[in-house]
């Protein structure tokens, strides 16, 4: 007896098999719509990357497989296009996330468009949806090359074209004479999705009449943790700070001017989910903050109170002081929803203090876990279900 890899044996090989074999063609047909099915599932995209660990943040990127003119000078119109996109593939709809055009009009930046400003801080890194990271962080994406092209689309398929950007190197858009809409009927800038150096956004000039696919960019997601085997799990709490005043002293850990936003990552373990959560101290499981050339990973002292909802009723920390290139003994002092830097300037001696007032806290859960037959299971049940529709048809006859 002749043993077959079903799976490598091309469709039409298998049919013909099968029919010599004395399987009926409606049998043959069901299978092969399984079989297809099985294929398919191994193919399917990457919507958290496997290089990441439980409560890490990251952002996806795809290039559409579908095309749009650049006659809008409204960005909008091109985010709104990503957006309808991302939600055609049940996948990346599940995220629930806001999907935004790596694009540039005369008013909006691409880099404020999608919030990947290195003004703003680090960011996160993006990850294209075949599992391939992109690049580091906002000023990687910035700095005229990627770590690989940015030629995967929505469905995880490779797509080499021009794509409308509106935008150079730097992320910023080119003015009238070479934003998305700058000119009815003019030119704007493409990017090529086929190459990782600065061309992938600033390639050439192209009509705006023609149709090209648009880059597309999720905000930022998080890895969840599994599903948990009893009521003690593990969750990720994230927390962003905003509203920045410069209370003291000048601006030192780096920067030029202070971020708009900073953002605190936590990974807390232990707690009961079937409770109120009241988490302190022994129950971090890691911590990291940055703010400039400072990163922050040691806490004096934690507390975190929530209600049955999960919303963060009460929160409060401090860290161990730590020493950057230029700030001595910075260290955050956090009291409920705000939080302040304090330090020493090196270069001056100053003393600084920077206050951050409002904040927002997400508590991000362990998720249910839903069964997956996966591609071998779909392909047992489709070989089940032909054994079975052939039996039942003997017996029938």
């Amino acid at each position: 007896m002749r043993h077959f890899d079903v799976v490598r044996l091309p469709p039409l090989v298998l049919a013909a098999f099968l029919r010599r074999s004395g399987w009926r063609r409606s049998t043959i047909l069901a299978l092969a719509m399984l079989l297809g099915a099985a294929s398919a599932s191994q193919a399917q995209l990457t919507t958290v990357p496997t290089d990441l660990n439980l409560c890490e943040r990251y952002r996806l990127a795809f290039v559409t497989s579908t095309t749009l003119n650049a006659l809008s000078t409204q960005i909008g119109t091109y985010n709104d296009f990503v957006t309808e996109v991302a939600e055609s593939v049940p996948q990346l709809a599940a995220l629930d996330t806001t999907w935004t055009a790596i694009a540039s009009t005369q008013t909006v930046f691409a880099r404020d468009n999608t919030g990947t400003n290195p003004s703003d801080g680090d960011g996160v890194p993006i990850y294209l949806l075949n599992d391939t990271r992109l690049v580091n962080d906002n000023a990687d994406l910035w700095d005229g090359s990627l770590a690989v092209n940015l030629g995967v689309d929505e469905s995880a398929d490779q797509v080499v074209s021009q794509v409308w950007t509106g935008t150079n190197a730097d992320g910023r858009g080119s003015g009238v004479g070479g934003s998305l809409g700058g000119i009815a009927e003019g030119a704007s800038i493409a990017g090529d999705s086929g190459v990782s150096n600065a061309s992938w956004i600033s390639s050439q000039l192209r009509n705006n009449l023609t149709p090209l696919p648009l880059y597309a960019l999720s905000d930022i997601l998080t890895v969840p943790a599994p599903p948990p085997s009893d009521p003690l799990r593990e969750a990720c709490l994230h927390i962003r700070y905003g509203a920045e005043t410069i209370v003291q002293g000048p601006v030192g850990f780096g920067l030029s001017t202070l971020p708009e936003s900073v953002t605190a990552d936590l990974m807390i373990t232990g707690f009961d989910h079937t409770q109120d959560i009241v988490a302190g101290l022994a129950d971090v499981a890691s911590f990291t903050l940055r703010y400039g050339d400072g990163v922050w990973t040691e806490l004096t002292s934690f507390s975190l109170v929530t209600d049955a909802t999960g919303e963060v009723t009460t929160l409060s920390y401090a860290t161990t002081a730590i020493t950057t290139p230029t700030v001595v003994a910075g260290v955050i002092l956090n009291g409920s929803f705000s939080v302040t830097f304090e330090g020493t300037d090196i270069a001056s001696g100053e003393d600084l203090e920077y206050f951050y007032a409002e904040s927002e806290q997400t508590l991000i859960l362990p998720v249910a876990e839903v069964p997956s037959l996966g591609a071998w299971g779909l392909l047992l049940l489709a070989i089940g279900l032909a054994v079975g529709g052939r039996a039942f048809a003997r017996r029938a006859s």
